[in-house]
């Protein structure tokens, strides 16, 4: 089975591939058991509709009107399908988490969300996870690059962020490599989940990850 993919620069063996209903239990794993199988469940047929999306439009040469989820995959032997899923990389629209008051965060939030995929105002947030077997490795920061370089292009995003945890200096020494910016420090709390002290960061289209 041929998926269609992105290439992973200097890891010829890693592709940025569609997500498949298959890989529910190498995601499982990739988050370590710690998603309730129901949430995840839920959380990962949305992500494959919406990468489905995606590479449709692209394959038009359109602006996907969603944003990508890309599954991080070992590329497999040729003729024994699809390989194995060792991580993620998804983005949506950014929530302006540091802004406060909460009613200028929301507005901006609503604004930002009602911005039409391709506007060069639209802010772009991504995250990622990768199994805890390859982390170390420099697989997360090509992907990442690979990632960063496809929206640039294909989306024409030219303000893309992200954020880690302070104390998480392996997630920041990865941002910075692949050209972010670190911004504001803050801390944020959603629901029941508290994040604690969270870093900011940019990445703009005219940086080209050069700083």
């Amino acid at each position: 089975m041929s998926l269609p993919f992105l290439p992973v620069e200097g890891f010829p063996w890693i592709q940025l591939t569609t997500p498949l209903a298959q890989d529910l239990d190498s995601l499982d794993e990739v988050h370590d058991h710690q998603t309730p199988r129901e949430k995840l469940e839920r959380y990962f047929q949305r992500m494959v509709s919406t990468c489905n999306e995606s590479w449709r439009a692209c394959t038009r040469n359109e602006v996907p009107n969603s944003w990508p989820y890309f599954a991080i995959r070992l590329v497999a032997p040729e003729g024994d399908g699809p390989g194995r899923l060792i991580g993620e990389l998804g983005a949506g629209d950014w929530r302006f988490d540091y802004v406060q008051p909460e009613e200028l965060r929301l507005r901006l939030t609503e604004e930002n969300s009602a911005r039409h995929a391709g506007d060069p105002e639209k802010v772009v947030m991504i995250g990622y996870t990768l199994h805890k077997d390859f982390r170390r490795q420099g697989i997360a920061t090509a992907c990442v690059n690979a990632m960063v370089s496809w929206m640039h292009s294909r989306m024409h995003v030219k303000r893309i962020v992200a954020a880690c945890a302070l104390e998480n200096a392996a997630s920041a020494g990865l941002l910075a490599k692949c050209g972010f910016q670190r911004g504001k420090e803050y801390e944020t709390s959603m629901g029941r989940h508290d994040f604690g002290w969270m870093i900011h960061w940019d990445h703009f289209e005219e940086s080209d990850g050069l700083h």
